[in-house]
């Protein structure tokens, strides 16, 4: 996804049908991080960073492409768990919530560099 490098920067890991999100960087304990959801009660879902675990339904993601941005790249709305889908709030933040979704641009900038697990 755009935006402030190294904060920006994913790899989208494959899990059936659906996607992890994954930190472009391992943390201090040689592991990246996943996007995953945290349910607020009747609020928005909020977007925090897990240990990553493809088991976890918040951490399951659909991208259905939506059409170009500005740019014109591809641009693609983000599916989350409960049909809720992600939105950029802007200073508030990422939330998912049902509704319509921001469209983000998803950039190749090429093979991971994670190291893979039984490495």
């Amino acid at each position: 996804m755009e935006g402030d490098v190294p904060k920006s920067l994913f790899v989208l890991a494959p899990v059936g049908t659906r996607h992890q999100i994954k930190t472009a960087e391992a943390d201090s304990s040689g592991e990246p991080s996943c996007m995953g959801l945290r349910d607020n009660g009747a609020k928005p879902a909020t977007i925090v960073a897990a240990p990553c675990d493809t088991s976890a339904a918040g951490q399951l993601f659909t991208m259905k492409k939506t059409g170009r941005s500005d740019g014109d790249l591809p641009a693609y709305t983000i599916g989350a768990a409960g049909g809720r889908t992600l939105q950029d709030k802007g200073v508030g933040g990422l939330v998912a919530a049902t509704g319509a979704g921001s469209p983000f641009v998803l950039v190749d900038n090429g093979p991971s560099t994670l190291p893979r697990l039984g490495d």
